[in-house]
């Protein structure tokens, strides 16, 4: 069998199955372990699903601050080793009388790290998910 032969493996197939599949049995049985094989882990699939489960967290996450009175963020930028400079979001809040720290967003600063264009990126921050810059604390 030739290399282009060989079936293609992700590393869901070839680690996280095999060790998913062995607690199952211990914990559950056989009959819990085959259902386990119906699971599909190509890379689609996998990113598909990473990709709606991100979604569903930044969604719950936006919906929540945005029920509240206010919000802090703290922006803070910084050059990678291919010299792209980027930008991250964190927001602090208290929600249910507890005090939360969450990342928010990352941006790559495609023009400069002026202040004026890093404002643009959060009133687009703002425009996008409908979040009132006047409960914005920066």
């Amino acid at each position: 069998m030739t290399h282009t032969e060989e079936k293609s493996y992700t590393l869901a197939e070839e680690v996280i199955l095999p060790c998913t599949k062995e607690i199952v049995r211990l914990l559950f049985g056989e009959e819990a372990v085959k259902k386990i094989e119906n699971i599909s882990l190509s890379n689609t699939t996998v990113k598909r699903r990473v990709i709606d489960i991100s979604s569903n967290i930044k969604d719950n996450f936006i919906n929540e601050i945005k029920e509240l009175p206010y919000f802090f963020i703290q922006l803070d930028e910084s050059t990678d080793v291919s010299s792209m400079a980027q930008l991250f979001v964190l927001c602090r809040y208290i929600h249910n009388n507890k005090f939360k720290e969450e990342f928010l967003f990352s941006f790559f600063l495609e023009t400069t790290t002026k202040a004026a264009d890093i404002m643009e990126i959060m009133k687009q921050l703002s425009n996008d998910n409908q979040l009132q810059l006047i409960e914005l604390l920066i």
